[in-house]
C-alpha cells in the first residue's frame, strides 16, 4: 500500500505542471489570417525567420522577439503554409498583448 502511494504522489507530481501547461497554452489566442502572427518554432528544428520565408510572408517590426518572429502576408493562404512547415505555435499578435495583460482573460 505504501508503494502504490508513492506511485500515485510521484505521477501526480508531474501530471499536475503538466495539465497546467497544457490549459495555459489552449487559452492563447489563435493566430487569424488577416491579423500579424507570432511564430514561435521549436528549438532545432528550424529558425522562425525561415518558417514564415517559406511560407511567404515578411516579418514586422524593428526587432525581432528572442523567441519567435512577427509576421504577416497579403496571401491567403500564408496561414495554411506556414502550419505545413511545422511551428510549435501560432499566435495572434494583435490580441497576444492585451492577452497578456489580462483584457481578455
Amino acid at each position: 500500500m505504501k508503494n502504490l502511494r508513492q506511485w500515485a504522489a510521484r505521477l501526480l507530481l508531474v501530471l499536475f505542471p503538466l495539465m497546467g501547461a497544457l490549459a495555459a497554452l489552449s487559452t492563447l489566442p489563435a493566430a487569424t489570417a488577416s491579423s500579424p502572427v507570432l511564430v514561435i518554432g521549436l528549438p532545432g528544428f528550424g529558425d522562425p525567420k525561415d518558417l514564415v520565408a517559406r511560407a511567404g510572408g515578411y516579418p514586422v517590426g524593428f526587432f525581432r522577439p528572442a523567441f519567435g518572429q512577427v509576421a504577416h502576408s497579403q496571401n491567403p493562404d500564408f496561414l495554411t503554409n506556414l502550419r505545413a512547415s511545422g511551428p510549435f505555435l501560432l499566435l495572434n499578435a494583435d490580441k497576444l498583448p492585451n492577452f497578456l495583460c489580462g483584457r481578455y482573460a
